[in-house]
């Protein structure tokens, strides 16, 4: 159009607003009190969030996966570290902030309070700065992943989320060379938090060189320069590229630093459970559909779990749970969920560019490198919420696009109300396992600590098989665990890493075999109780309630004496019960008799 130029937009390509959903500032309100009010909205939301998940953080029991990163910062050198970085999968950003953080704490707790620290700050920045509503905003600060599976949980992706939230504020901010360098070095730091942040990485940098080619004289990509203002046509490819040069070169070293340290050692026997890591690995293949294989998705943004067992927490969902023959109906869910998520971002092709990518690389890493669980499959989401958070600062995001299809402009009209559903059934999740974590052992490595800290020496064994589910323990316990798989004590033990297991006709002869040669009296652990048949040491207690399926224990006490009057000296302990079905007045219990009664999933 004749006298029309195209605005000229910041380094994500589009303005900066304060909102595209909520209602102008009132009359005469200058910039300082809309910045008070936006503050002191944020601090109210961040410390609503604070008040639900601080105590549900203080009732949580670690299990191994949280505890593994600060054993392994606390107990290994810098140059250990980085050696046994290539066995977890996980580079190393979040070990070096614990590994800060242990001279000034020995309390293994110390990492909940660094997770929750950043799902504050996560929640604090998402409620100041997105373009969206402020219901959006706080829906947002309570979901499944952002108050309970990242935040709770304390696990590296609670970094994750806050450096992808630090993303979005510098590729929709000014456009400035000094934000497109704040966001080279936070994409170089989101690269080295998990393996799923270099996918999310590769997406943004994928979609803005792809914007670089197909930007047109209406469709600019990023902030220019003022002497580069003018530049509007296909034919600036180049100059498009410089413009974007520098994120996407830290970009790059980030995603190469990473690689280097999680590459898998020639001596690593497991490398996932994917189809092409099962070819590399030589391992015999997993039965697991094409369908299950697309039910990340549905797992991702329907986070609701079973409600009638304790289950696994990572593994089940109200509708896959309920029958395996559910799969390829949660399958077509999924692509439905996506293909509906990609038309509410369609007007912003950056956006919807960047979710399409981020999505088709963890779908493929899920199926070709490491299938993963719930808290894997969170990254959809949180991939979504960055994409909605650059679409909702594009201009172009508010008014038809030419040829734009019937379909798309129907899911415009009410995109924030399929956004609202979206986050109201993360809350639906969130609120049942904040309650149940709240009310139940995540894990039971807590309650052994402190079992065997009150009736046991402190000089008394304990032995572990598996050996890594002695890990949690340990970190419980202060002090090494003996794994009978390695035949060493530890405090951890490699993830990645499996020996073979010990025939439980061989366990209790080499517990006793250590004690003769410490000296003193052992307890061992199993996830599972001896068989009958087999000479039966005294069982001392059983711990079998945890929501985490993998670490309930049978505690053995064994010495290196035959004679059963050894035994007779163990206290007097009330045994736990067996039960794994939630009491009928649970929060899942009350939820699957008021939604889900009579109905087959």
């Amino acid at each position: 159009m004749t006298g029309t130029r195209s605005p000229v937009v910041p380094a994500g390509g589009f303005e900066q607003r304060d909102s595209i959903h909520t209602r102008p500032s009132p009359s005469g309100a200058t910039a300082a009190e809309r910045g008070r009010s936006a503050q002191s909205f944020a601090i109210a939301v961040t410390a609503a969030f604070l008040a639900v998940v601080i105590p549900v953080a203080l009732h949580h029991e670690m299990w191994r996966d949280e505890v593994q990163a600060w054993l392994l910062a606390r107990d290994t050198s810098l140059a250990g570290l980085f050696q046994a970085l290539h066995y977890e999968g996980h580079p190393s950003l979040w070990y070096l902030i614990l590994r800060v953080l242990t001279p000034l704490s020995a309390d293994v707790r110390t990492i909940q309070i660094v997770s929750v620290c950043f799902g504050a700050a996560t929640v604090y920045l998402f409620a100041l700065r997105a373009p969206l509503t402020r219901f959006v905003r706080v829906l947002f600060a309570f979901g499944y992943f952002v108050a309970y599976g990242y935040t709770v949980v304390a696990r590296s992706y609670s970094l994750e989320m806050f450096l992808m939230v630090l993303v979005c504020i510098f590729v929709t901010g000014t456009g400035s060379r000094r934000s497109r360098v704040l966001l080279g070095i936070v994409l170089l730091l989101l690269a080295n938090t998990s393996l799923y942040g270099v996918i999310v990485v590769l997406a943004l940098i994928g979609a803005m060189l792809i914007r670089a080619m197909l930007a047109g004289p209406d469709m600019p990509l990023v902030d220019v320069p003022s002497e580069m203002e003018a530049v509007r046509s296909r034919s600036t490819f180049g100059p498009r590229i410089r413009a974007i040069f520098i994120p996407l070169a830290f970009a790059v070293l980030g995603i190469c630093l990473a690689f280097a340290q999680v590459w898998p050692r020639a001596d690593t026997p497991y490398l996932g459970n994917g189809a092409l890591t099962r070819a590399v690995s030589g391992l015999p293949p997993r039965h697991i559909s094409f369908a299950y294989r697309l039910t990340p998705m549905w797992r991702a943004f329907v986070p609701i779990p079973p409600t009638d067992e304790l289950g696994d927490v990572w593994e089940g969902d109200m509708l896959l749970h309920r029958s395996p023959r559910a799969e390829p109906v949660a399958a077509v869910l999924s692509i439905m969920i996506v293909v509906v998520l990609l038309a509410v971002l369609a007007r912003s092709p950056l956006a919807a560019t960047f979710f399409g990518l981020a999505t088709l690389g963890t779908l493929l890493f899920s199926m070709l490198v490491f299938a993963g669980s719930l808290y894997h499959h969170g990254h959809f989401f949180v991939a979504f919420m960055m994409a909605l958070w650059i679409a909702a600062a594009d201009p172009r995001w508010r008014v038809p696009r030419p040829g734009e299809s019937r379909i798309i402009g129907w899911v415009a009209q009410r995109r924030m109300q399929i956004v609202s559903v979206m986050l109201l059934v993360q809350i639906a999740g969130s609120a049942i396992r904040l309650v149940d974590d709240y009310r139940y052992p995540f894990s039971e490595a807590k309650a052994v600590a402190d079992f065997v800290t009150a009736h046991m020496a402190p000089t008394t064994i304990v032995a572990s098989e598996p050996g890594f589910n002695g890990t949690p323990v340990s970190a419980y316990l202060g002090r090494p665990v003996y794994e009978l798989d390695r035949a060493r004590f530890a405090t951890f033990t490699p993830l990645w890493f499996r020996w073979p297991a010990i025939p439980d006709s061989q366990l209790v002869a080499r517990v006793r075999d250590c004690c003769a040669r410490a000296g003193t009296p052992a307890v061992l652990l199993l996830d599972h109780a001896l068989a009958p048949a087999l000479p039966q040491p005294p069982l001392m207690a059983k711990f079998v309630t945890s929501m985490q399926p993998s670490e309930r224990y049978f505690v053995y006490r064994v010495d290196a004496s035959t004679d059963a009057d050894a035994f007779t000296h163990l206290p007097n302990v009330k045994r736990i019960p067996t039960a794994t079905s939630f009491p009928a007045r649970s929060i899942s219990g009350v939820v699957r008799s008021k939604l889900f009664a009579g109905q087959d999933f």
